[in-house]
């Protein structure tokens, strides 16, 4: 008979012996879900995250994962410089000119929008309305740069309307 379909057994491993449901699992050659399926079968209740947790500490099983060899060791400065230094050069700014992949206006049109979002405030206050609502920004001839003169503060209906006279939007 196999292992974890005998209740006594699994009750055994996981309530006295205190085994994870991983570890019993992986005695068996079989899934998690599989012993999860059996506890759940012979109604054995399972341990929650915190007590899980515990009992992971309990048996140092929480500091297996990583490296053992740095255990209370320390860096020296020269290679905390290094590190420093390292990571200092790692750090682009990706929304100016001086990143290698900036595109100019050559952008698309959701980048574009996230661009002058950045770089231009907005009131909340719809320019044709005059009402404080959520507003979005509005290209005013749909050449879209990254000129910000060129886009307007409009709430969304108005700017439907806005798009529609001027032959941006059909129907």
């Amino acid at each position: 008979m196999i292992q974890y379909r005998n209740k006594n057994w699994l009750n055994n491993q996981y309530k006295l012996k205190e085994k994870s449901i991983n570890k019993i699992a992986k005695k068996c050659n079989v899934s998690d879900a599989t012993i999860l399926n059996w506890l759940r079968k012979f109604e054995i209740s399972t341990r929650n995250h915190s007590e899980a947790g515990k009992l992971m500490k309990e048996n140092k099983g929480w500091i297996k994962k990583g490296n053992q060899n740095w255990l209370g060791k320390t860096h020296s400065k020269e290679s905390k410089k290094k590190m420093s230094i390292s990571q200092k050069a790692r750090k682009i700014d990706h929304k100016n000119e001086k990143n290698p992949q900036w595109k100019g206006d050559n952008v698309g049109y959701s980048a574009l929008h996230v661009w002058i979002c950045s770089h231009k405030k907005k009131e909340g206050i719809c320019i044709i309305c005059n009402e404080y609502k959520y507003t979005d920004w509005a290209c005013i001839d749909h050449n879209y740069t990254r000129d910000l003169e060129n886009y307007i503060e409009l709430c969304h209906s108005c700017h439907k309307i806005y798009d529609k006279l001027r032959g941006f939007i059909n129907g």
